[in-house]
Order: C-alpha cells, then structure tokens, then sequence
C-alpha cells in the first residue's frame, strides 16, 4: 500500500455538501451528526470543515493565518495567558455604594485605630479549581472579560475566622 494516497482516492465533496456542512456545524452539530445527515465520512466532513475555517479566516483577514502567526501577535499585544481572578461580580449599583463608602471615610486619620479588621476564609474540601486561563493585557486584570465568576452554593469546606486592629491580633478560630 503506498504511504500517501492520490486525491482522487478521498471523498469529493459537491460544492453544496461542503455548504450543508458549513451550515450544519454553524447550526450546532457535531461531526457525527453531519456526517449522518450528509452521508459522508467523519473524517471527510471534518476535513472539509476545517479547510471552510480556514478559508473563512482567510478573506477576513486577507493573508494566510497559521497558529504560529496568531501566537506572536498575542504577544506583540501584550496578551498572555493568564488564571482569571476569582470573585463575585459587583453590580453598577454595588460599585456605587463602595465608592460612597471610601468617600465618607476618606479623611479619617486616627478613627482607623478604633476599627477592628475581621476575615474569614474558606478553605474547599474536595473541589476543584480546574485551571482556566484568559488572555489580557497588562493592567486589566479587574476586567469583567478576565474574571472568572465564583457561585456562592455550599461546598464542603472549613471555615477560619480572625481579626486585628491597629495594636492587636485575634486567634484564628475555626468556624463550624
């Protein structure tokens, strides 16, 4: 058997197969399923979908795109893969009610003496962080695009609490 095939030997697609592949994957369905609905090999519809993106990226752009090239102009933008932050996203209306917040307190000098700082932690038994990266630039790691937003259900997990003031610290107790 020789080690490559000629093309004629693959499938051929008709210019309207290739389109109801086209249309079938932008419709949501899986190689599988178009290759069912078409008639034709997964293999081949893959093919052929992969050679439409290909020229899709092609007349948008107006050159020839290979990852390689995508790659370097994330990094010529400054764009590295980076792990989004975690947290629960604030609302317009909660952004406002902290900014008044500072505002009030802006000026005190000696009242922060008097305040006590608590904090809990939690630490998660049994969950998975599941490492996902986003791409950013320098300085906007707050950016709604680059969080990843945490749910507040429970989770197996114990819990720490603690605090200090300007002259002391509490023990750390755990929090049941």
């Amino acid at each position: 058997m020789p080690l490559r095939r000629r093309r004629s030997h693959y499938q051929q697609l008709t210019e309207f197969e290739r389109g109801r592949v086209a249309g079938l994957r932008e419709g949501g369905f899986s190689f599988r399923d178009t290759a069912e609905r078409i008639g034709r090999n997964v293999c081949t519809v893959h093919d052929c979908w992969h050679q439409w993106s290909k020229e899709e990226i092609r007349t948008a752009v107006g050159t020839t795109v290979t990852q390689r090239t995508v790659s370097n102009r994330l990094l010529q933008g400054q764009l590295r893969a980076r792990r989004p932050v975690a947290c629960i996203l604030l609302t317009p209306n909660h952004c406002r009610l902290r900014l008044e917040r500072c505002q009030a307190r802006a000026h005190w000098r000696t009242e922060w003496r008097c305040v006590v700082f608590p904090d809990e932690s939690r630490f998660c038994l049994g969950a998975s962080d599941g490492r996902v990266l986003v791409r950013r630039r320098p300085g906007e790691r707050l950016q709604p695009t680059c969080l990843r937003p945490t749910h507040t259900g429970p989770t197996p997990g114990v819990m720490v609490w603690g605090a200090m003031t300007a002259g002391a610290l509490s023990w750390l107790s755990h929090t049941p």
